[in-house]
């Protein structure tokens, strides 16, 4: 089996972001990050990671609990920040490479409470005059661990998730995009592997 068999040529590409607050329309895209995931000897695996720190849009807000949880200080010069717009461009441009060498006909944005990340990222694109045929991903459908969580292992807690998985969770670590990504394609790897599934079965 090839991966543009296992999800009806749809590309999974785990997502997760960093925000101001959690309104997409008036809070901040701090930071985002992906994990592209191969296909090998029948299952599915996490492959490489990219990371972006975004320099907050002037259209948006930060409230001071976001910052306590995420311990992202937007006035830290040494975050290395890209604008909002050029960091979503760079991200579809590599996940429309990569649904191209799949072979596949467009990405899934795969996360944990996926609808939470895709609203930042469908908010990004409008406030930034990004064009629709720009986004990679499918414009409705997404892949929920939350969801997948509830169902394999009966829980939708992304920790508690990942340890009824046997997957090492540093707490510690959590609120970073890159981070909670990798944890992420974890989870949802283990959950694909564990299922009863062929093509055409």
């Amino acid at each position: 089996m090839n991966l543009n068999e296992r999800f009806r040529a749809f590309l999974p590409v785990v997502v997760d972001i960093e925000t101001g607050g959690v309104d997409a329309t008036k809070h901040a895209l701090l930071e985002m990050a992906i994990v592209l995931l191969r296909w090998e000897n029948d299952a599915l695996h996490p492959d490489v990671a990219y990371t972006w720190n975004i320099e907050p849009h002037p259209d948006t807000n930060i409230t001071e609990k976001s910052i306590e949880l995420t311990h992202i200080d937007p006035a830290d010069t040494e975050r290395s920040t890209v604008d909002e717009e050029t960091a979503v461009r760079e991200c579809f441009r590599i996940v429309q490479r990569r649904v191209k060498e799949a072979e596949c006909r467009r990405g899934v944005l795969t996360g944990h409470n996926a609808h939470f990340d895709y609203g930042f990222i469908r908010a990004a694109i409008a406030r930034n005059g990004i064009g629709r045929s720009a986004n990679p991903f499918h414009p409705f459908t997404v892949l929920d661990t939350a969801s997948m969580g509830a169902v394999a292992v009966g829980h939708t807690v992304l920790h508690e998730i990942a340890h009824r998985l046997d997957i090492e969770y540093d707490k510690s670590e959590a609120h970073s995009a890159r981070y909670d990504a990798e944890i992420t394609a974890r989870v949802f790897c283990a959950i694909v592997n564990r299922a009863n599934y062929s093509v055409g079965g």
